[in-house]
């Protein structure tokens, strides 16, 4: 929400380290992913 993809990144990266199949937090890193132009990662994270 505040536009920091890195700091959400960072915090997605920390859920799935918790729970590799979080949906929120693996849908979360496809957006961020989008955003980033990354279309493969966030195909990978959907």
């Amino acid at each position: 929400m505040l536009g920091d993809l890195s700091l959400s990144a960072r915090g997605v990266d920390r859920t799935l380290v918790l729970e590799p199949r979080h949906f929120g937090a693996l849908s979360g890193l496809g957006q961020i992913e989008l955003q980033r132009g990354n279309g493969d990662a966030a195909l990978k994270a959907f």
